[in-house]
């Protein structure tokens, strides 16, 4: 293992990218569901 290479920051960059990913995801998701729940109505 490269002595550069802290697992426990890895882990923390992987987590923060992921959540960046999930929020952006669900912010582009929530209106068209939004509007499929209104249409549905």
């Amino acid at each position: 293992m490269p002595k550069w290479v802290d697992i426990g920051d890895f882990w923390e960059l992987v987590y923060v990218i992921t959540v960046m990913i999930l929020s952006k995801m669900i912010s582009e998701l929530l209106p068209g569901l939004f509007d499929i729940v209104g249409q549905k109505r």
